[in-house]
């Protein structure tokens, strides 16, 4: 073989493995790109399916939003909220249905479990009779109980091409029900086996308080409370409590009696006797029984003169009042002082006027005009005709809004360089001719009639009114009657000797008492605790058929804070593809009426505080029912000692639409401004506990303080003009509306409520079990030593300037406290929460927007 032919064979078989390794390469080539087209169609079917998932949860978030805006209160939302929690027995969860553009509705079926629109969620909430399986969807036929009587649905087709001639996200359905405490998998209270239903405070949600309904509002029950057994019962009595308002239902209790041995039930007057002091009537003494415990009495001297009957008249002249006055009148030697209230007219009159910028080379005197009649001012001038002083001769009338620069006139001003002054205005309101009423009698009044002035008027003459008193009594000093305050034990059939003490001078009276075996009311069975009251009502216990005393109760309606409902709601959303998600929502509506969020609330920006550097100081929100030293204070009726949840010790007011610089939590926080030390706060969250407690204020203005305030000061309140006011009793707490400063020094103890509208002080070894509110100047000041606390709460609010200007937002609440001992503020759910739900207090609704409390995407 010759070279030639040698190498055309080895040619020949290097092309073939040419061609091999090409067809290898083209084949690795193809799969690569097969491959990459792989991929490719991949990536691109995730990318669908991601967009496809998201527009679903976009979707079901629309729905939420959607149904959230159409559920307002009643009467300005088409959506309400249902009536309770999820049963059987009621439609208590209610479908929106919303099929798409080419679906009817009754191709939305969520509770029918083969229908493509299944509501697999529902399950999860612990209701009606469901088993929960956490991480599994419901399905199965048998999943959802087979009767329709749980659910009602609302056609939402057509409602926003109605509405908003627009077409929504394809949401299919939303679901509306109200949240108990296990419904999600995280109950409020821990308790996953409690089904309680759950409300919303303003800051946090907690299980349906004792006395609300599913609304989270007060049912107006009464719980009633045993004042006075009474004695002499031989059977039992009936007992009638006052039927609510209409649309309540009347609440009924029963007596418990109780057998009682030889007990006194009466002493009969056998000679009044004379010259006895009705303000140090005698003593009463009644000898021991054999065995058993002794029984005493008071005595009831006749008063010395008349009291205050009525109003004959009032001349209202033309003063300008800026507060209602309650005006007392002079005793002549009497026992106590009477007062007497007048009512002001609805139009304002000018209060007071200033002159800001007094202007220049000006004369002439102001006319007011803008009401029915226009007030007139005296000016005085400088000698360069700035404006030195002036006088209001004439407050004027009919005002309905404070008067606009064009309504002054008179004041000329002339010469080069002259400048008119420039005016600001308060308003008042005048006296009515009519309305005046007396709000304490008195006694020992002398004449039948006393014309008196009417003080507290700013401008103008000042209205008086002519007050007619009863006659003086004829009887005065006899005793009238004895009052058995113990009717004791042990007593036998025979009398015991009853010694009443002889007078400075005249004649010892006398009396005999009655005695007998016979029954007292012990307590009473609640039949039905009523709905609807709005007020105390009275309660009436028949007396005892023959001698005795007559039982006595006291009747509490459950009151309190409007808090909210927490609305689940939960929307399925679905597109033409099907992609599929699930979102849930859980709304409220705001807090309404007062709540004390703290031991302490400064309710008002930029907060002034100050307190002594003393290691026995304390403001503590951790609750205290049993007295700050443990050594178990009495509390008011009805109130259980147990602990409850702790509080914030200091509630401060950020309102997050109106932010300030440093922040109200940030200016107490700041170092050196609570003494001792931080540890001396504590509350909910440790030490310091200083919280923003804006959202579960549930008042925000100087407006809803304002009218607190007059809530407060409904009948029976204690009215004060100045510093004389009831302490009340744990038994018997009070209501004190102080109108003006309050000063309380000495070894104070006092129970029930302290409303001032000035300056409170506070000095000395003081202490007061109740709710102290300072709604007006907003300014309390502590002093000196002792061991002065507050058992309760403390709220302070501004709404007045220094100098009794209404505010239009609340301005800086000031809390001094200096002095050493043991002083503070120590949060006692018995007397804030529990005292200040026996206050009934109405708020209008309003549609407010919802808070949305959370948001979550499903699993299902």
């Amino acid at each position: 073989m010759n070279q030639t032919t040698r190498v055309r064979k080895v040619s020949r078989r290097q092309r073939g493995v040419a061609l091999l390794i090409a067809l290898f390469a083209l084949l690795l080539l193809s799969c690569i790109g097969l491959g990459m087209m792989y991929s490719a169609d991949t990536e691109t079917s995730i990318n669908a399916n991601y967009k496809d998932k998201e527009a679903a949860i976009y979707a079901a978030n629309a729905g939420l939003e959607e149904v959230k805006d159409r559920l307002l209160l009643a009467g300005y939302g088409d959506i309400t909220a249902p009536a309770g929690l999820p049963s059987l027995s009621a439609a208590n969860i209610t479908y929106v249905l919303n099929p798409g553009a080419s679906e009817s509705v009754s191709d939305v079926k969520p509770w029918d479990y083969t229908n493509s629109y299944a509501d697999t969620e529902l399950c999860q909430n612990n209701v009606l009779g469901l088993t929960r399986n956490l991480g599994t969807p419901c399905t199965g036929a048998t999943s959802l109980p087979t009767v329709n009587t749980w659910y009602t649905t609302i056609n939402n087709t057509g409602h926003w091409s109605t509405q908003l001639n627009s077409t929504p996200l394809n949401y299919k359905w939303v679901r509306l029900q109200l949240k108990a405490n296990n419904t999600t998998p995280f109950a409020v209270n821990g308790n996953a086996s409690d089904g309680t239903e759950v409300c919303w405070d303003g800051l946090h949600q907690i299980p349906l308080p004792a006395g609300y309904g599913t609304n989270c509002r007060p049912v107006g029950g009464v719980t009633l409370f045993l004042q006075n057994g009474g004695s002499g019962y031989t059977s039992t009595p009936t007992v009638t409590i006052s039927a609510p308002p209409a649309g309540g239902t009347q609440a009924v209790y029963t007596p418990i009696m109780a057998n009682v041995s030889g007990q006194v039930t009466q002493i009969t007057v056998n000679n009044p006797g004379s010259g006895y002091d009705p303000l140090n009537p005698p003593l009463v003494t009644i000898a021991p029984p054999a065995s058993g415990t002794t029984a005493t009495a008071t005595a009831n001297v006749i008063a010395s003169g008349g009291s205050l009957s009525g109003v004959t008249s009032v001349t209202p002249n033309n003063g300008c009042y800026t507060a209602n006055p309650l005006s007392p009148i002079a005793v002549p030697g009497g026992v106590t002082a009477g007062y007497f209230q007048v009512q002001l007219t609805s139009s304002a009159c000018i209060a007071s006027i200033d002159f800001p910028n007094k202007g220049k080379k000006c004369s002439g005197n102001l006319t007011v005009t803008g009401g029915t009649s226009s007030a007139t001012v005296a000016i005085t001038y400088a000698a360069n005709g700035v404006v030195s002083s002036w006088s209001i001769t004439d407050p004027g009338a009919g005002y309905t809004s404070t008067p606009a620069a064009t309504d002054f006139s008179g004041v000329s001003c002339t010469g080069g360089g002259s400048s008119t002054p420039t005016i600001s205005v308060s308003m008042g309101h005048q006296v009515l001719a009519t309305g005046a009423t007396v709000s304490n009698s008195g006694s020992g009044y002398a004449s039948s009639s006393y014309s008196v002035t009417i003080p507290g008027n700013s401008s103008g003459t000042s209205a008086s009114a002519v007050i007619a008193a009863s006659a003086s009594n004829p009887n005065a000093g006899q005793i009238s009657g004895f009052t058995v305050t113990n009717p004791g034990s042990g007593y036998t059939v025979t009398p015991p000797l009853v010694v009443v003490a002889p007078p400075a001078s005249g004649v010892t009276a006398t009396g005999t008492a009655n005695t007998s075996a016979t029954q007292v009311v012990s307590g009473f069975t609640q039949v039905n605790s009523g709905s609807g009251y709005t007020g105390s009502p009275t309660v009436t216990i028949s007396a005892p058929g023959g001698s005795g005393t007559t039982a006595t109760a006291l009747a509490q309606v459950a009151s309190g804070p409007y808090y909210s409902p927490v609305i689940l709601l939960t929307a399925l959303g679905q597109t033409r593809t099907g992609g599929r998600a699930m979102t849930q929502m859980e709304v409220a509506y705001r807090v309404k009426a007062l709540t004390l969020p703290g031991a302490l609330t400064l309710a008002g920006p930029t907060p002034s505080y100050g307190s002594p550097n003393s290691n026995n100081f304390y403001i503590s929100g951790i609750d205290h029912p049993n007295g700050w030293d443990g050594t178990g204070s009495s509390n008011p009726p009805g109130c259980s000692g147990a602990a409850t949840a702790s509080h914030p010790a200091i509630g401060v007011y950020d309102d997050p639409n109106n932010p300030t610089s440093p922040s109200s939590v940030d200016t107490l926080l700041d170092p050196g401004v609570l003494q001792p030390d931080g540890t001396h706060y504590p509350g909910v969250n440790g030490a310091p506990d200083i919280q923003n407690v804006y959202g579960a204020l549930g008042l925000t203005t100087p407006s809803d303080f304002n009218d607190l305030v007059t809530q407060v000061a409904q009948p029976p309140a204690n009215i004060i003009p100045t510093g004389t006011l009831s302490l009340g009793t744990a038994a018997n707490p009070a209501k004190n509306v102080v109108y003006g400063d309050l000063t309380l020094s000495g070894n104070t103890n006092g129970y029930g409520y302290l409303v001032v509208t000035g300056v409170l002080t506070f000095t000395g070894n003081f202490t007061w079990n109740g709710i102290v509110m300072v709604i007006g100047k907003g300014d309390i000041e502590f002093g000196g030593g002792g061991g002065g606390t507050i058992n309760g709460s403390v709220i302070i609010a501004k709404t007045v300037d220094d100098s009794g200007n209404p505010l239009t937002t609340l301005g800086t609440p000031i809390l001094n406290w200096s002095g050493g001992g043991g002083n503070g503020i120590y949060y006692d759910h018995c007397w804030s929460d529990g005292l200040l739900n026996s206050l009934p207090l109405t708020f209008p609704d309003t549609p407010d927007a919802l808070k949305i409390l959370s948001v979550r995407t499903m699993p299902y």
